[in-house]
């Protein structure tokens, strides 16, 4: 009865594969007590998010300050390396503007993946 009842009513389409990359909710900057938008340098950090795991070993990895002339600042001090959380010691940062991404491998050979915040974080 199902089958008749859905007859002609349904259709079927393909969808195209989803490819993993990092998704990146929420920043938290300890120091400062704010959300999405002051970043201090030599102070903590904390970010949220999904599929965010990453080899630390592997310096194309990791979470990246990236200025608004694409120089990228890696952060080399982790507390927590999560596959939803991180917090981390936040690099020493000149005045401006930064993006925040992870960068990561989901396999060994794979390739490298970034995801970033939506949210722009200011260095004052």
């Amino acid at each position: 009865r199902l089958r008749k009842a859905i007859r002609g009513r349904v259709t079927v389409e393909r969808q195209e594969e989803s490819i993993p990359v990092p998704m990146l909710v929420e920043y938290d900057d300890i120091n400062s007590g704010t959300v999405h938008s002051t970043v201090t340098p030599g102070g903590q950090g904390m970010i949220t998010g999904k599929l965010i795991k990453f080899d630390p070993a592997d310096p194309q990895q990791g979470i990246f300050f990236v200025a608004n002339d694409n120089t990228a600042t890696r952060v080399e001090v982790m507390a927590w390396n999560g596959v939803r959380k991180h917090i981390f010691a936040v690099p020493d940062l000149a005045s401006g503007e930064y993006r925040l991404e992870v960068r990561t491998r989901y396999t060994e050979a794979g390739d490298l993946r970034a995801g970033a915040l939506p949210d722009k974080l200011v260095v004052p």
